[in-house]
């Protein structure tokens, strides 16, 4: 087997951004998307961030929109952060009253990540932006499925997280099925 579709860069960083909008609180995703695409923030500034967010008991969401008020920040990052911090936000008012799909075709859009793909021109980034488009066909059906609300969007992210091949797997299909000897490790096969 591939990479598998859920641990692919294109779609991490799709699941960080709507984890971000569910939970300001979260510094994993919310640092994963800040520079997805590229925004030249480096550590420096995420530790600074980080340093008062902690220092003000706040979310990491909040102090983004706070930005000006981090000693040690150039006004460019500043802006970054406070400009990112209001993107989030958008996102995050947008959820509560938007399916899935659209939300995340919003945010592709809005947050220039799409346009970033556009632009490298590459192989490599045409199979991120297909990856993509399966991303939306995989929301699309869960939207048929789910009614906009307040917590669609958690109910989607906890769905997937618990996603594995074997939901696709049908025992009854005419076809071999293999796996690595690491991910044999560990399960109960009386022969591997």
């Amino acid at each position: 087997g591939g990479t598998k579709f859920y641990v692919r860069k294109e779609i991490k960083d799709m699941i960080a951004y709507l984890s971000a909008i569910v939970n300001p609180a979260d510094e994993i995703n919310t640092n994963r998307c800040l520079n997805a695409p590229k925004r030249g923030l480096g550590d420096a500034s995420w530790k600074r961030l980080l340093t008062f967010a902690n220092e003000q008991h706040i979310p990491v969401g909040e102090a983004l929109l706070r930005a000006e008020e981090i000693t040690g920040l150039t006004k460019r990052f500043m802006l970054t952060m406070t400009r990112f911090g209001r993107l989030l936000e958008d996102f995050r008012v947008k959820s509560k009253e938007m399916a899935i799909t659209p939300l995340c075709q919003w945010i592709l859009s809005e947050s220039g990540y799409w346009q970033e793909l556009e632009g490298e021109d590459s192989v490599e980034a045409a199979a991120r932006q297909e990856n993509l488009q399966e991303f939306l066909s995989i929301t699309s059906a869960y939207d048929l499925r789910s009614k906009v609300g307040e917590d669609n969007l958690a109910q989607f992210l906890a769905e997937v997280a618990l996603f594995t091949d074997l939901d696709t797997y049908v025992e009854s299909d005419d076809q071999a099925v293999i796996m690595t000897m690491h991910g044999a490790k560990g399960l109960e096969f009386p022969v591997v």
